[in-house]
């Protein structure tokens, strides 16, 4: 497919190389003005050299010519992954972040994976609901993602709430066992939703002045169902009114994968989210309105 080789691949290829590239010139060099010319009337535009085919002779990152040129202040290795125990900062700033869609590695070796979607007129209320109401039922999970989603079931198999009670109390605290297909491989998940005030820090009285209504956050087991979720990856969906004033709706998306799992999983794994959650945007809105006061 060559989607595969498309932008996003650049940041997981930046940041895998970024350990042998320099971010600053480490050498003495004057500047070199000829790689650049001043436009006039009628000025040529060429390249600064002949063509070269022999794979060979290219390479990643800057070298002391590159350096030499006037414009290699602009090189930047940097594309910022950080730790999700730092989300809670990163996360509740305004604006947009340096990575909002594409994979990095953090300087711990650990995966960070960012999507941003538009959602419409996703509420924050809604998509805390479709959390708490697709869990029981593989038929609710599947319209999710109906091409890629196999399987869903709650632990605990029962649970006592009311129609008074937060949405959010009805997903916190449950393990999710679900089947999937992320990329051409189908595999067991598990997801223990959590709090995100209470086990990660987030501020949640200061959502409101931020634009922000919810963030599902959730610790991820690969591999297996279990009640034992340990470790130290996460994902967290983030609903946000947009800062344009559209009064419209995005999902800032983030997966936190402890041990690296390569390019291809994090290539899949955006492309995955990005597509289920556009398809949730498209239905959820009048699901919610005919069903929300079901469980």
């Amino acid at each position: 497919m060559a989607m595969k080789r498309s932008i996003p691949f650049l940041f997981a290829a930046f940041s895998r190389c970024s350990a042998q590239l320099a971010t600053a010139s480490p050498f003495a060099t004057e500047t070199d003005y000829s790689s650049v010319t001043d436009l006039g009337a009628a000025t040529v535009s060429k390249n600064v050299a002949s063509y070269d085919g022999n794979q060979t002779s290219y390479y990643l990152g800057y070298r002391e010519a590159d350096f030499a040129k006037p414009f290699s202040k602009f090189w930047n290795t940097s594309v910022a992954a950080y730790s999700p125990y730092d989300a809670a900062d990163y996360l509740t700033r305004p604006g947009y972040l340096q990575l909002e869609n594409g994979w990095a590695l953090g300087s711990d070796g650990a995966l960070m994976i960012a999507i941003r979607t538009d959602m419409g007129n996703v509420t924050g209320e809604m998509y805390d609901w479709w959390f708490s109401w697709h869990l029981v039922d593989p038929s609710r999970y599947k319209l999710w993602f109906p091409l890629a989603h196999r399987y869903a079931w709650r632990l605990p198999e029962t649970l006592v709430t009311n129609a008074s009670a937060p949405t959010s109390s009805r997903y916190i605290g449950t393990h999710s066992f679900i089947d999937e297909y992320i990329g051409n491989s189908a595999a067991k998940l598990t997801v223990n939703f959590i709090d995100p005030a209470v086990e990660l820090g987030f501020n949640t009285s200061s959502f409101a002045s931020t634009g922000i209504e919810t963030i599902v956050t959730g610790r991820l087991n690969s591999g297996s169902h279990t009640a034992n979720v340990t470790g130290h990856s996460y994902l967290m969906h983030q609903i946000r009114r947009k800062p344009d004033g559209s009064g419209e709706y995005e999902l800032r998306s983030r997966f936190f994968i402890e041990q690296n799992p390569g390019t291809q999983i994090a290539h899949d794994m955006l492309a995955h989210c990005n597509t289920e959650m556009q398809h949730l945007a498209s239905f959820l809105p009048a699901l919610w309105a005919e069903f929300k006061d079901t469980i």
